[in-house]
């Protein structure tokens, strides 16, 4: 049986009012001293075969296309991105999926650095300093928090038995292990075991979750998911949406989950 939208609208935002005892230069202060102290996070967004996650950090801010998002899903970007800090400093996806983005969106958003994955013969957008072509690459972003990307494109001499199209980004924030892969064949061969969240956004039980054992998957499928008979724990389901964002909270007692999380039991 399929599931609908939550009916809340997660990115309503509720505005309190501020009294005039509060000037506006200290507010201003103590909302960007806020805003550059919060606690890492990764927003989700979905729709058919794409996906659109933000990593957020005190430091920086990564935006991260998983599959091909349309028009659609792309004009819901700016819902990811907070009042205050109105910028994205990396783009990572596949050659097509930055380059479908344009330039006009690198300059609204101040977009420093896209790292896209080559797609066989074809390397990508451009060959500018702002665009670097990768196969396999880890990335310190403060806060504890690394990223670790990695492509089948190292193996591409043997193209007849390794897809081009199969990638990962690796999220670690301490004991949280955090997997972004465009599709379920690139999870079942580079995600490694026992992560925390794994984000994709078509999930096949039967492809994965006897391999990886994740505590959580964030997917756009909108099917009841049934473990297949050999998965001895439990998982939970997070199913991402067009509009209502998923949010997932890097906190030091563990991964936050969004409140329309479902449990899913083996048998």
């Amino acid at each position: 049986m399929g599931t609908s939208a939550p009916s809340t609208n997660r990115r309503a935002l509720v505005v309190g009012t501020v009294t005039g005892i509060l000037a506006g230069g200290v507010w201003g202060a103590a909302i960007q001293r806020l805003a550059r102290t919060s606690s890492p996070s990764l927003a989700v967004i979905g729709r058919k075969d794409a996906q659109i996650t933000l990593l957020d950090t005190p430091r920086i801010r990564v935006l991260i296309l998983l599959g091909e998002p349309d028009e659609d899903l792309q004009n819901q970007i700016p819902a990811l991105l907070t009042m205050l800090r109105q910028r994205i400093d990396i783009v990572i996806g596949s050659a097509s999926s930055v380059e479908s983005l344009g330039q006009a969106f690198m300059k609204r958003w101040r977009v420093t650095r896209s790292l896209v994955f080559p797609e066989g013969a074809n390397i990508g957008p451009d060959t500018s300093s702002r665009t670097w072509v990768i196969a396999d690459m880890t990335a310190d972003l403060g806060s504890g928090i690394s990223l670790q990307l990695t492509s089948t494109m190292r193996d591409a001499w043997n193209a007849a038995a390794t897809p081009h199209n199969l990638w990962q980004v690796l999220v670690t924030d301490g004991r949280t292990k955090v997997s972004l892969t465009p599709n379920a064949s690139s999870a079942a061969i580079l995600t490694p075991q026992g992560v925390t969240l794994l984000i994709t956004p078509r999930v096949n039980p039967e492809e994965v979750l006897p391999l990886l054992h994740p505590a959580v998957i964030a997917s756009n499928t909108r099917d009841d998911l049934e473990l297949p008979t050999d998965t001895s724990r439990p998982v939970s389901l997070v199913r991402t949406y067009p509009q209502d964002i998923s949010h997932f909270g890097l906190m030091d007692t563990g991964l936050q989950l969004p409140s329309w999380t479902e449990r899913v039991v083996p048998g």
